[in-house]
């Protein structure tokens, strides 16, 4: 069974919808517009009743006007648009998110560790260009890399020194938009993982959240 058959009568959730290529967004289109599919060898067509969200942090309007993304996919699938603001304008949320990732690691790694009230001030004023993910790697390196069950200020302006260095060293923070920023962080992650898995890129793929394919297309835009 594929992915439109399982989620029949439910709801079928795209992530990352601007990084499909142009192939799967007409595939997925005529699903849509025809409310069926048919499997690969079969003559038989089987009715829908799936509900889509799709979401994507990338710009598919101007996507759009350099045909990179469908025209007709793109009206078809903002119905309903939801805009989520970046978490620099949304600083209420860190704390409650910074509990979540940290009950997820202690429970995986059998510790306990918490952040200060002084700790999260300082991570409620960074920017975040690389958002959610961003606060969850620097959460789970905050687990790593401190020494006591509590995560204190010196430990958040650490990891916040050292990954200011590492995109100044990719020339991305001076003058940078959001974008290069997050590509900047996104670059240093890929990175990371390798060194990780010792070059292995299925782990590396896995440990940052990755498809394999959207992994391979990253590394050989960063390498």
């Amino acid at each position: 069974m594929g992915l439109f058959e399982i989620a029949q009568g439910g709801t079928l959730f795209l992530d990352e919808v601007g990084d499909i290529s142009v192939e799967t967004q007409v595939k997925i289109l005529r699903a849509i517009e025809t409310n069926e599919i048919r499997k690969v060898g079969s003559t038989k067509t089987i009715k829908l009743d799936v509900r889509i969200i799709a979401a994507t942090n990338r710009p598919l309007d101007q996507m759009m006007k350099k045909g990179i993304f469908r025209q007709d996919l793109y009206y078809r699938l903002n119905v309903v648009p939801i805009h989520v603001k970046p978490l620099r304008e949304r600083p209420e949320d860190i704390s409650p998110l910074c509990d979540h990732f940290l009950h997820e690691i202690n429970k995986k790694y059998h510790q306990n560790k918490t952040i200060s009230k002084d700790a999260l001030e300082i991570m409620k004023r960074h920017q975040w260009p690389g958002n959610v993910r961003e606060l969850k790697h620097v959460v789970e390196r905050l687990s790593v890399l401190s020494n006591g069950d509590l995560i204190i200020p010196e430990d958040v302006n650490k990891i916040f020194k050292g990954v200011a260095a590492e995109c100044i060293d990719d020339q991305s923070i001076i003058g940078a938009t959001p974008i290069r920023e997050f590509e900047a962080f996104e670059k240093t992650r890929i990175l990371e993982a390798l060194k990780q898995t010792n070059g292995n890129k299925k782990r590396a793929a896995e440990i940052v959240g990755m498809t394999r394919t959207k992994f391979y297309r990253r590394l050989a835009k960063y390498a």
